[in-house]
C-alpha cells in the first residue's frame, strides 16, 4: 500500500525546513523520520498533518535582535529529555534549545544512542549533548569575535542530574554511566559553562522531547518564534 507512496520525500522535505527555521516542528519530525524503511499508512496521514500545521502557521518565523556591540554575548542552553519514551526499543530523547542574546539559534530532537536506567541519567546524557553543542557555539563565536568572559548557561530542569554533573563522588546513581558523558564536570570545574535549575513550566526545551498539550505547546512556542 505504501511502495507507491513519496513517504521519504515528505519526510526529508519537512526535516530541510525543521532544520532551517522551524523548530516547533523538530520532534514531530523526528519521530517521523523513524520509519523511514517501512511507514504505515497512519506515519504517512501524521506527515500530512505536520504539512497542514505548517500551512496553518506559515506566518510563524524566527525573530533576531539588533546587536549592541557595546553589550556581553550571552549564551544561554535548554535541554531535556523524555526518559524511556519510545515504546519499541526504551530509549530517551533529547532535546534542546540554545539561544543567543535571546535569540533562537540552534535547536534539536535526537532519540538518544543508549538506554537510560533512570530520568536522571537521561537528562545527564541531554546535558552531555548540550555541552557539546555549547563548545561548538562558543568556537564559532569566538571566530566572529562575539565571545567574552559571560559564561554559557546550561539550564536543566532535573535536580537528580545536576547533582551528578556537580558531584564527583562515585555512587549508585551514576557509577553505570558512561564515562564519555562525565566531561561535563570538567568544564563546571573549569569554569567554561555554567549548569543551573529551571522549573519544568519553564524549560524551553520541552517542546522537543515529547507530546505536549496545546496549551504548554503554544506557550513553548511563543518563547521560541513570533508570529508575523
Amino acid at each position: 500500500m505504501m511502495s507507491k507512496i513519496p513517504y521519504r520525500s515528505l519526510v526529508g522535505s519537512l526535516q530541510y525546513i525543521a532544520l532551517s527555521v522551524r523548530p516547533d516542528i523538530a520532534y514531530s519530525v523526528n519521530q517521523l523520520s523513524r520509519f523511514l524503511s517501512n511507514p504505515g499508512h497512519e506515519h504517512w496521514l501524521g506527515g500530512k498533518r505536520v504539512l497542514k500545521y505548517l500551512k496553518g502557521t506559515a506566518k510563524m518565523s524566527l525573530m533576531y535582535m539588533n546587536y549592541d556591540a557595546t553589550q556581553s554575548t550571552r549564551v544561554e542552553v535548554f535541554c531535556d529529555a523524555d526518559w524511556a519514551g519510545d515504546v519499541d526499543d526504551r530509549k530517551s530523547t533529547t532535546g534542546i534549545i540554545i539561544k543567543v542574546n535571546g535569540c533562537t539559534i540552534m535547536w534539536l530532537s535526537k532519540k538518544q544512542t543508549t538506554v537510560a536506567l533512570s530520568t536522571a541519567e537521561a537528562e545527564y546524557i541531554a546535558i552531555a549533548t548540550a555541552v557539546q553543542e555549547v563548545i561548538w557555539i562558543n568556537q564559532y563565536l569566538s571566530e566572529i569575535g562575539l565571545i567574552d568572559k559571560e559564561v554559557p548557561v546550561i539550564r536543566s530542569d532535573n535536580q537528580a542530574a545536576i547533582q551528578i554533573a556537580s558531584n564527583d563522588t562515585l555512587h549508585s546513581r551514576s557509577k553505570h554511566i558512561d564515562i564519555r558523558y562525565h566531561f561535563i564536570r570538567q568544564m563546571i570545574q573549569q569554569g567554561q559553562i555554567k549548569l543551573t535549575w529551571i522549573s519544568t513550566k519553564a524549560q524551553q526545551a520541552d517542546i522537543n522531547t515529547k507530546n505536549l498539550s496545546v496549551s504548554t505547546y503554544i506557550s513553548l512556542r511563543k518563547k521560541l518564534m513570533t508570529h508575523g
